[in-house]
This record gives C-alpha cells, structure tokens and sequence, in this order.
C-alpha cells in the first residue's frame, strides 16, 4: 500500500508551473567567442521546456562570466530582466560555479519559486541539485561520462589526484535523483551499473527506466555566413584544399595522430605536383582552467614540421564568424584517441560541420560519429592510424563532387533525426507529470541514509587502505556515509 501511494505521488499539471534549469555556460546568446558543449545543452533543454509552455527560470553557471549592465541586475541573485545583448526567451539568473554556493542560491530559489520540477546539467550543477533539491522532483543529464571524462583529465596532466573528488560530485547526484539522462546508449549501460553500485537499483525502483538517453541535437545557434572572408584568398591561396579543425583541443583529441595523418597527406600531394596544397585552418584552441596541454602539444609538432606555414591557428573567434570558417573550408576533421570517454560520450561540432554541409572525416568512436559513418553520411578512419587519416584526406580532396554530395545528404539527414525537440519529448512528457522515485521516498532509502553496499566496500577498502592515497581518499568519503 505505501509502494502504491509512492508510486503515484505526482506535482504540478499538464504544461504549467515553474521549471528550474541549471547547468554552466555561457549558452549562445548574444556573440560568445567560446561555446562549450554545456552551455549548448543548458540552451537546448531551456528552450525546448520554454517553448513546451512552461515558465523557465535558467539558472547559468559560467566559467568566463558574461558582462551583465548593473542597471539591469533585478536583485542579490543577480536575475537579468533585460540582457544588454540577444536575450534569451526565457527568465535568466547567474549562478556560481562552487556547486556549494550554488546550491544554496537554488535551495532559496525553490523556496520563492515552489518549481514543480528542477533539471540540472553537468555533475557540477547536479551536484549543486543534489545538495539543494529536497523533496521537489529531479532531472538530472549526464552529458557524458564523468569519471571516464576524469580518466583523461588524469592521463593529460599525468596525475590521478582528482579521481575521487570526481567521484564525490557523482555519488550524491546519483543518491538524489528522481530520473537521468544520458548522451548515449553506451551512457546508459555505464550509468545503470554506477546506480547499482550506488544502491538505486533496489526493490523499489524494479521495473523503472530511471535513464533516458537523449542525443545531442543540432542547435541553430550560428547564423548563416555573411560573406566577409575566413581565410581563403587572404591567409591561404584561394585554390587551396582547406582541412578545418573547430573547438576545444580538449583531452580526448589525438594531437599525434591528427598531425601525423595531415602532415603525411601533404607530403604526399605535394609528391604528386598537382600544385594544389592542403591546409590545416584551426579555430579555437586551449580550453581553459580544463585542458591547456593537448593544444600547445599539436602546436610542437607543428612548429617542427617543414609544413608549419600551412597550419593556420585563428584562436577563438566570435560565432558571428564561424560560419564563414565552415563555408570556406573543404572539409572538417575530428580525431579521437581510443577512450572510455570518447565510447560513451559525443561530439557536437560533429553537428555543427554537418548543418552547414561540410564533409566530415571523424573516427567513429563515439555513437553519434558511428551513426553517420554507418550510414554513409560521413567517412571513418581507425582511431591511431595516421595512414588512413592520411589516406581519407587524399580521397576526399580528390573526389571533391562526391564528398560534398555526402555532405548535403548528411545535412538533411541530422536536420531531420538530431533534432532537440524529439529527444526531448521524454522529458517534456516528465514534467507534464513529475514524479519523485518511488526509493527516494522511503525512508532506508540510500539517499537518507548510508548505503549499505557503500559500507560493505568500506571495509573491503580497509584492507588495502596503504596501497594508494587515491584509496585512502576514496575511504575519507565513504567514511561519510557511516
């Protein structure tokens, strides 16, 4: 009788009520020089919820906090009533980035709002859900793996010193949701097992799908080229064949392999006395405060490469003028290194070559990039395999007519399927009825107390407590739970 009373707990009514939305920016609004992947999902779940007919109030972390006219600054939450730049349709409020401090703007926020629902993105504002939510139903989104992410946090920077505080911005999120969302199926598996792990997949919770997986879709984000030059004509020789690398050089690229695979098909076009000449066009860079490593490491190669004058670095350009990048370019390239990370997350700018028609060669790792190679709408090389990355930009530039009708298939095939409002229908359909997991409000349930598989590891991790200060971190936290 109680599991029946749990089960049918639900607040608020079809298509009303508030709905906070927290995540880390900055999203697309006005003329941003950086875009990350976050921000663009923080914009796309604001937006569709927005346009679904409910109030959104989008709570905005940021890493490089957007100028705000103090004029316009409503109160101490900083709530921007009319953004000085392109507003957003929807109401927008400034968050810290400490998940602490932020959670305890959104506990106050809960407080006035009474949401009947709040979503979160990124394990840094899920964490801050997690320690603000109480009993107001959740939604958080994973977008991508968080400790597969750390993993090659820890590989770049040599150090494996942020696993377990990784771990401690994961734990409590998954203790306190009501449902997930995911990026992927391979996601959704790695994220079922961290939930069972955690003690979720119980009695209570038989016969839910508490994980969702919702695909990155294409954001309309950048607007249509405006004709002044990129670089064709200016930087390089208008006949050029132009390779254009965009975004973050984040942990996941394979720096190596990608200048190998470019450098052996200069190399070997210029062999052949063509007269035509590739060139490597590269906008964006370095990603802050993340990963100031893999970008300087291709940056070494190139500068001892007799091709160095072909390597173009345009840094960060405002995205007013990225579209230009995309027009002038022949072809976009994305190389990953085999990860865990690269498995169960995505790649956005993938979306973004393929909205303006751009030819893409990519590494099918992650499933959105498989998607498109299966289906023919992009071409795949091995990851780690230089001569095929090589092999594939010979045959794409001299099979130009071709590529580019794969690229307008490819265009209409992502306008039509990566689309934010089908995969969002899930969540929209949550909200027409949130519900809070039937586990989570009973009172043994993991989240109100310890869990008892968390204390059982405990006393595994005793035994080899000496072995490594990453398990003697790892039991500090546990210890926690007692």
């Amino acid at each position: 009788m109680v599991v029946k009373t749990v089960l049918d707990f639900q607040v608020g009514n079809m298509n009303s009520g508030t709905v906070i939305v927290i995540g880390v920016g900055p999203v697309p609004s006005g003329n941003p020089e950086r875009i990350y992947a976050p921000g663009l999902r923080l914009f796309a779940f604001s937006q569709t919820i927005h346009r679904s007919g409910f109030r959104v109030l989008m709570g905005e972390a940021d890493f490089a906090p957007p100028k705000v006219d103090k004029s316009q600054i409503m109160d101490s939450e900083l709530r921007i009533a009319k953004p000085t730049e392109v507003p957003v349709e929807w109401e927008r409020r400034l968050l810290p980035l400490d998940p602490h401090k932020a959670a305890m703007t959104i506990a106050s926020w809960i407080s006035k709002e009474k949401p009947i629902a709040i979503v979160s993105t990124t394990d840094v504002m899920n964490l801050a859900s997690a320690l603000a939510v109480g009993d107001t139903p959740s939604w958080m989104d994973f977008f991508g793996h968080p400790m597969a992410e750390r993993q090659e946090l820890a590989f770049v920077h040599g150090s494996d010193a942020g696993l377990a505080g990784q771990w401690h911005y994961v734990l409590p999120a998954l203790l306190a949701c009501d449902h997930f969302s995911v990026c992927s199926m391979p996601q959704k598996c790695a994220l079922i097992g961290e939930l069972g792990a955690a003690g979720r997949l119980n009695r209570l919770t038989s016969g839910s799908d508490l994980v969702t997986v919702i695909p990155p879709g294409v954001v309309h984000h950048e607007p249509e080229p405006d004709g002044r030059v990129a670089f064709r004509g200016s930087k390089v020789p208008q006949d050029a064949f132009c390779l254009l690398f965009t975004g973050g050089y984040n942990t996941w690229v394979d720096e190596q392999t990608l200048f190998k695979g470019v450098e052996l098909a200069m190399t070997q076009e210029d062999s052949t006395g063509t007269g035509r000449r590739i060139h490597f066009i590269s906008t964006g860079g370095e990603i802050k405060g993340h990963d100031e490593v893999t970008f300087e490491r291709f940056k070494a190669h190139v500068s001892a490469s007799p091709f160095a004058q072909r390597f173009h670095f345009f840094g960060w350009v405002p995205l007013d003028a990225l579209p230009n990048f995309y027009h002038e370019a022949d072809s976009a390239i994305n190389c990953d290194r085999f990860t865990y990370e690269g498995m169960l997350g995505t790649r956005n700018r993938i979306l973004s070559w393929a909205n303006f028609g751009i030819p893409i060669i990519t590494t099918p790792l992650c499933e959105l990039s498989r998607d498109l190679v299966t289906r023919g709408f992009a071409v795949g090389f091995p990851d780690g395999d230089a001569d095929a990355l090589c092999n594939c930009i010979l045959n794409v530039m001299k099979n130009g007519g071709h590529y580019k009708e794969m690229a307008v298939a490819a265009k209409g095939y992502v306008l039509e399927e990566y689309r934010y409002e089908k995969f969002l229908k899930p969540l929209i359909d949550w909200l027409n009825r949130p519900r809070i997991s039937p586990d989570r409000l009973c009172p043994s349930c993991p989240s109100r107390q310890y869990n008892p598989l968390i204390k059982e590891n405990l006393i595994r991790l005793r035994q080899a407590e000496e072995r490594t200060p990453f398990l003697k971190s790892i039991i500090r936290f546990l210890r926690t739970f007692r």
